[in-house]
């Protein structure tokens, strides 16, 4: 499935639409509330982009940069991030269930987070 537009732009120009407190400090949030379904994430720079509560199902990751990305208290599930730059990404107090991390680049922090059925995690 093709990313809307606006997402899209949010990446392109990492543009922040709100902000939460969390452990203490101020962090930029760059997607919240948002369903992400389907969405072809292949091969685009994600780097230092933050997901606060979001539900991710079915999409594709593969050979993204997540570098420094950080998943908060999100779904994710039946993902592919084959081959994905995963250095210094971080999932905190996500649901991860039958998703595809294999030949991923990088260490994958997790903290508090329920995991179920990946492979190559």
């Amino acid at each position: 499935m093709k990313i809307p537009a606006d997402a899209l732009q949010l990446i392109n120009k990492k543009k922040l639409q709100s902000a939460k407190i969390y452990d203490g400090k101020r962090e930029d949030i760059d997607f919240k509330l948002k369903e992400m379904c389907g969405w072809d994430f292949t091969s685009l720079d994600l780097s230092e982009i933050f997901f606060y509560n979001c539900i991710i199902d079915g999409s594709i990751f593969r050979k993204a940069n997540l570098r420094d990305c950080k998943f908060i208290q999100c779904t994710i599930e039946n993902c592919n991030f084959s081959r994905a730059e995963l250095a210094g990404a971080e999932f905190i107090q996500c649901r991860l269930e039958n998703n595809d991390f294999r030949n991923t680049n990088g260490e994958i922090k997790s903290t508090m987070s329920y995991c179920s059925n990946n492979v190559g995690y």
